[in-house]
């Protein structure tokens, strides 16, 4: 259908006009910019986050065999757990600041163990300080931990070896938290493998 254009609506777009050009003129743009740039500034940081989960060992998966548990042998004492998972952890900064200390934790159910934790920086200049002693024989299903610095785009890899006292290990188990004013969000797959390819093979080690 045609728009007809009439004496009414053409008066009334120009009474706007006469209204909107003064305040252009003035400093109305200038603090319509610094507003919109202040709330932007202030918004919610975003952290991403993307979890993977492999199993190293599982007596149902194995068949024909009688291997029932996983054996570890330190220096002084052998520890036995009947599973064993590889959680894979991406936390990379999606927000608009660079953040000089960030902290975090991992909080899992009673009944799943952290046994050993590693963790993979970015390079040399970066940095995870762990809270969470964690050993062998000192297991935990809470985590505490720093990334220094944890700047626009950083990314850290935190590889948790997990035992579970239950058939199967889930990602809701994964309740992540920090006292910063942040909000976790999915990271894509893509951006994942392009960080995890960078460790091809991984080592227990030995306590």
């Amino acid at each position: 259908m045609d728009t007809i254009i009439t004496y009414e609506s053409t008066h009334a777009t120009m009474e706007w006009l006469k209204i909107l050009f003064p305040l252009l003129g003035g400093g109305a743009v200038g603090a319509i910019i610094t507003m919109i740039v202040t709330n932007y500034r202030n918004k919610i940081q975003s952290v991403g986050h993307k979890i993977q989960i492999d199993k190293i060992f599982y007596p149902e998966a194995i068949s024909n065999t009688e291997i029932t548990k996983i054996t570890f042998s330190g220096a002084t004492q052998t520890y036995h757990f009947d599973n064993l998972f590889l959680a894979t952890i991406l936390l990379t900064n999606e927000g608009n600041k660079d953040i000089e200390k960030f902290i975090c934790g991992i909080t899992l159910p009673e009944n799943i163990k952290v046994v050993k934790i590693e963790t993979v920086p970015q390079d040399r200049h970066h940095s995870v300080l762990l809270n969470s002693e964690i050993k062998f024989d000192k297991t935990s299903s809470e985590i505490d931990f720093e990334l220094i610095p944890f700047n626009r785009k950083d990314t850290y890899e935190i590889k948790l070896y997990i035992t579970i006292s239950s058939d199967k290990l889930e990602l809701s188990s994964f309740k992540l938290g920090s006292p910063h004013p942040i909000k976790f969000v999915a990271l894509n797959s893509e951006l994942f493998w392009n960080s995890a390819k960078k460790v091809m093979e991984f080592t227990i080690g030995h306590y």
